[in-house]
């Protein structure tokens, strides 16, 4: 169990949520599930799950925020380059420093991993992970969607740019953090039912 102290409240409470119960195992929300969803697992096999999905969920994202990042590197050295306009060269820059902040964000589990492997931690690195995950893929959102406006800005003009930029940032929204909250607070609320 996790000194909570430590942990910001809404995840301290989401650990305390799943803690172990007396004979060991980790049950929390399952037995609210039903018995699709129990799983006989010690709070370690738990950590250690968890763990493992948080770490191949960031490996499927850390690809396409590294390809985003040299395309947006790429940018500047292009003879056309100098033909942009200051809004374009403006939102290129917050573009890449986002992009960079993203991919500090979503690699920044690897470290903190490596620094206290072994000291018996997990539960905090793993919420640590969560929260880094997180806001790894909000800012890694608004980088995309700076890259679509820069991109429909260059290539169509303002209008059509600004209609893009809004029409990427709904999709983002929407399909990133909107339905898994919606899906979230649905599940946590309710049985479970067939979709």
């Amino acid at each position: 169990m996790t000194n909570d102290s430590s942990l910001p409240a809404a995840f301290a409470a989401d650990l305390n949520t799943q803690s172990s119960s007396h004979d060991g195992t980790a049950k929390g929300r399952s037995e609210r599930r039903g018995p699709d969803y129990e799983r006989d697992e010690t709070r370690a096999h738990q950590l250690d799950r968890n763990w493992s999905e948080l770490v191949q969920e960031l490996r499927v994202i850390g690809t396409g925020v590294q390809i985003l990042f040299a395309f947006l590197l790429s940018i500047a050295f292009q003879a056309r380059f100098a033909s942009t306009t200051d809004f374009q060269r403006d939102v290129y820059l917050a573009t890449l420093l986002l992009s960079a902040l993203s991919t500090v964000l979503l690699i920044t589990p690897v470290a903190v991993h490596r620094f206290v492997f072994r000291i018996g931690v997990k539960d905090e690195v793993v919420a640590i992970t969560n929260i880094l995950a997180i806001a790894g893929l909000v800012v890694l959102s608004v980088s995309m969607t700076g890259a679509v406006l820069l991109i429909c800005d260059w290539v169509a003009g303002p209008v059509v740019g600004g209609i893009c930029c809004a029409g990427a940032a709904v999709i983002f929204g929407a399909s990133w953090f909107g339905f898994p909250l919606w899906l979230r607070r649905h599940a946590s609320s309710s049985e479970p039912q067939k979709l």
